[in-house]
């Protein structure tokens, strides 16, 4: 959508721009918003002067949930709640699904990998590729900031949601039940983690996934996260399988 703007003195003072190179080429960006140039105008919408760059800044702001709480990690398996606790502001409801891969190859009981917020977003749920065809139950922790370093430490996540789904098997994508867990926050230019796993010692019986090139290595990304490569882990952070 484009929104317009026109900005004027009334007093016979004048604003002060530069030349352009064309009305409507692009002039800055982020990835929220886009300026364009755009034209000089006599007071009260006189002439017109083309090819104009506005000299100044924009401070907007974007619809989201806020969350109050310090996202520090309790010791697992306890469940923390203060820590997701929303303080509604306005939500955005515009959901959207970052897919991977279901192609499988092998597996564990849980994995563990990074994301990164391009824009603020909010994780709500999970589709999982689960080795099982029977009711399973799922862990989901998280922490700010990589994985790296916190494979073997429960301890340093925040077991944000215990939940028993029925898996689909191999091949399929399991989609969790909805609103099992407060939506958890991914800040814009952060990285934040994951760590998903099966109640299982059975690595057979856990996750399903495919293997990589390199931890930390791009996977897959849309205009607000991206998804790196990670590890597989034996629950509960147990062993490490590098490469997934």
């Amino acid at each position: 959508t484009v929104s317009a703007i026109y900005v004027t003195t009334t007093d016979g003072s004048k604003l002060l721009y530069a030349n352009g190179v064309g009305t409507g080429s692009l002039v800055v960006s982020n990835l929220d918003i886009e300026l364009r140039e755009g034209v000089g105008k006599q007071y009260s919408f006189g002439d017109t002067f083309p090819d104009r760059r506005w000299n100044g800044s924009i401070r907007y702001m974007l619809t989201a949930v806020s969350f109050s709480g310090d996202m520090e990690p309790t010791s697992a398996p306890k469940i923390s709640s203060k820590s997701f606790e929303p303080t509604q502001v306005d939500v955005y409801r515009d959901y959207k699904d970052l897919v991977t891969t279901f192609a499988g190859g092998t597996g564990q009981a849980g994995v563990m990998f990074d994301v990164l917020g391009f824009k603020t977003a909010y994780v709500s749920n999970f589709a999982l590729h689960l080795a099982s065809e029977s009711e399973v139950d799922i862990e989901i922790y998280t922490r700010l900031d990589s994985f790296v370093s916190h494979q073997d430490e429960c301890d340093d996540w925040d077991l944000v949601a215990r939940i028993k789904v029925l898996g689909k098997g191999k091949g399929q994508a399991t989609l969790l039940p909805e609103d099992q867990f407060e939506p958890v926050p991914v800040p814009q230019f952060r990285i934040r983690s994951f760590y998903i796993s099966v109640v299982t010692k059975d690595g057979g019986k856990g996750m399903r996934y495919s293997k990589g090139v390199g931890t930390g290595s791009y996977v897959s990304s849309d205009d607000f996260l991206a998804v790196f490569e990670g590890v597989g882990k034996s629950y509960p952070c147990d062993k490490t399988f590098e490469r997934i």
